[in-house]
């Protein structure tokens, strides 16, 4: 079997390390290996006195069609001092790419997307919050298909009984040059990270995946600010919902819509109209007054956009509003 998918694996572009040959991780993983060793059991572990961020990169183009698999274990504890990550870099600084994050604060599995050194949260699943214990074992997998959905699981050992589905996230263009793999511990957890079963395979992608084009009668709805101040300054004095019917004649659409302002306790405050028919683009504006033409109170409002074709199912959506005077 193991034949086999080194057999794949020459045909994509990617490898196995299982860190069984100890001259090979040194000589194929780069980085500051002083505080990192090769246990008995095979496994990349942190050796270190004292606090610490460890990091190792290899070069790998894997990005379409592709899948990076390993297993990560968090001994004494998750905590934003100790966890441990896997890198998809498209640069060997560690400003632009991706990074599953095991561990930390929140003591679970998350996709980060790295931008300019800063990473932002992409993939997190709320019922996994907390779920790590004391002595975490887990198996992490993040695929990425040909058209740029990417898709990432965990399996937590001794707690899950099957792979659970963290979330998605699609990406338009990634071409990472490296992988990486860093651990992050206290001072009192110099010897307790470890990493192994590192798969990678996948191609390289060639061409920036276009855009997903719309299909025809496309609802597309968005929000033109989120905060409405009320002070008469000129600026933010009203919220538009801007909505574009894509590949729609401009009059006679067979869209309507029907819109109204809601407060935090679910009352409603305003109509912004009632079974109104739609060209192919256009704006529904709320001015922050009430039905009786007064300003509203400061205060969290939401909007409401239902629009209905007779040969096409509702679509609704919410937006959250911010009045400020």
């Amino acid at each position: 079997m193991l034949g086999v998918l080194f057999a794949l694996l020459l045909q994509m572009s990617g490898f196995i390390e299982t860190f069984s040959d100890t001259t090979a991780a040194h000589e194929q993983w780069l980085g500051d290996w002083s505080n990192l060793t090769i246990n008995r059991k095979e496994q990349l572990q942190n050796h270190v006195d004292g606090a610490a961020e460890s990091l190792l990169i290899r070069a790998s183009d894997a990005s379409v069609n592709a899948e990076w698999s390993f297993w990560t274990r968090i001994y004494g504890g998750c905590s934003a001092y100790n966890l441990t990550r896997f890198y998809l870099m498209e640069d060997e600084e560690l400003q632009e790419g991706y990074y599953v994050q095991v561990g930390g604060t929140n003591k679970n599995v998350t996709l980060y997307r790295l931008h300019r050194g800063e990473g932002t949260k992409v993939i997190e699943d709320e019922a996994r919050v907390k779920g790590l214990g004391s002595d975490a074992r887990v198996n992490v997998r993040l695929t990425r298909s040909n058209d740029g959905a990417m898709q990432l699981y965990s399996l937590v050992e001794g707690q899950d009984t099957v792979e659970m589905r963290e979330g998605s996230y699609w990406v338009d263009w990634l071409q990472p040059t490296w992988v990486g793999l860093m651990i992050k511990n206290s001072k009192e957890r110099g010897t307790d990270m470890y990493f192994d079963s590192i798969v990678v395979r996948g191609e390289a992608q060639q061409a920036p995946i276009p855009e997903p084009q719309p299909k025809v009668g496309e609802v597309t709805l968005a929000l033109s600010n989120e905060c409405l101040s009320l002070n008469g300054d000129g600026y933010e004095d009203e919220v538009r919902i801007d909505y574009t019917i894509a590949n729609a004649e401009e009059d006679e659409t067979g869209y309507w819509y029907t819109s109204a302002i809601y407060d935090a306790d679910g009352i409603i405050v305003r109509d912004l109209g009632r079974h109104l028919p739609m060209d192919a683009s256009g704006s529904i504006v709320w001015d922050g007054k009430n039905r009786f033409g007064q300003k509203v109170a400061i205060g969290i409002y939401i909007a409401v956009v239902e629009i209905t074709n007779e040969h096409a199912r509702p679509v609704r959506e919410r937006f959250t509003i911010a009045v400020l005077h």
